[in-house]
């Protein structure tokens, strides 16, 4: 007599240690994958905040010094390279630091270490000491 297909898939130890092993090797690889496809898409950020008139970082992360060698001429230094980095700066209000009319920020990359940039705050023709905040998104590798 034959045996119908209905018959032939009933559960055995063997059959249920296979079903077991090969969902928990899939369920693990599929866990490992999003893990790996995760933490390659985290950018790292750089970014500080900096009052114009004393060159003063405040709550700096990845930003580890700050030239001022001129009025409205700051250049941050990095712990890490920067130059893949897309970063960009902003004019920010600093406590009793009063804004000046039309003032702009700038970042500039040229002629520098890879782990600085300048930045250049300007009202009308002329630099001057106004605060600012610079971020950058950096690529995880």
């Amino acid at each position: 007599m034959a045996t119908t297909f209905s018959a032939s898939l009933h559960p055995t130890r063997t059959r249920i240690l296979l079903i077991t092993i090969a969902v928990a090797l899939l369920l693990g690889y599929g866990l490992f994958a999003a893990q790996r496809a995760r933490s390659a898409t985290l950018a790292k950020k750089v970014f500080t905040g900096v009052k114009g008139s004393t060159a003063t970082l405040v709550n700096p992360s990845h930003v580890i010094g700050i030239s001022h060698p001129a009025t409205g001429v700051f250049n941050p230094t990095f712990d890490r390279h920067v130059d893949n980095c897309s970063i960009v700066a902003g004019i920010t209000e600093d406590g009793g630091q009063v804004l000046v009319d039309n003032e702009t920020v700038r970042v500039i990359r040229q002629s520098r270490p890879n782990n600085v940039v300048g930045v250049l705050v300007q009202a009308g023709a002329g630099g001057v000491d106004g605060p600012f905040d610079i971020i950058g998104l950096c690529p995880a590798t």
